[in-house]
C-alpha cells in the first residue's frame, strides 16, 4: 500500500492512526524505510510509546489530544488530502 497505492516518497510526511495495530505498527518502519516522517496515532502513551520506539517520529494519543490540531503544528500548518 505505502509504495503502490499512494506511492510514499522519500522526504514526504504521512499520518498513521491506530498505531497499536498489527497494520500500522507495520506501516510505521516501512514508511521509515522508505524514507518518510513518521506521524502516528494511539489511544495511549502506552502506545504511543511503542510507536515511537518501533519508528515513528511523532506520536499523538487521540484520546487526550486533538490530532488534527497536532499534526497541523508539527507540519507547520502542512498537509495534503492524497490517499
Amino acid at each position: 500500500m505505502l509504495t503502490r497505492r499512494i506511492e510514499l516518497r522519500p522526504g514526504e510526511t504521512i499520518l498513521i492512526h491506530a498505531a497499536g495495530s498489527g497494520v500500522s505498527s507495520a506501516a510505521i518502519p516501512m514508511a521509515r524505510l522508505l524514507g518518510a516522517t513518521v506521524i502516528a496515532t494511539a489511544g495511549t502513551e502506552a502506545k504511543c510509546k511503542r510507536a515511537l520506539e518501533i519508528g515513528a517520529d511523532h506520536c499523538i494519543p487521540y484520546e487526550t489530544q486533538d490530532f488534527t490540531a497536532a499534526v497541523r503544528s508539527i507540519t507547520n500548518k502542512g498537509g495534503s488530502t492524497r490517499s
